[in-house]
């Protein structure tokens, strides 16, 4: 499944849930090239601050049923 797919699919899924309990919503989604992250470098022991990117992004569905959804979403973070 590619992205597009997926959050089509996870917007309809979302709105609809939401419809059920009397919200009418409209969602917008955006694409991000970029993230500041903090992570623990555990060779130096140190908390660092960077830029990173989505690397091998991908989509799973793991539980299809009548109540709802169940996704497994996985990806590497890189540091540019």
């Amino acid at each position: 499944m590619d992205y597009e797919r997926f959050k089509e699919g996870f917007q309809d899924a979302l709105k609809a849930e939401l419809a059920v309990r009397g919200a009418d919503v409209e969602l917008t989604a955006r694409r991000v090239d970029k993230m500041n992250e903090s992570y623990l470098d555990m060779e130096t022991m140190n908390i660092v601050n960077t830029q990173m990117y989505i690397d091998g992004y991908q989509v799973k569905l793991v539980s299809d049923t009548s109540y709802g959804n169940l996704w497994e979403v996985s990806f590497t973070l890189k540091e540019f």
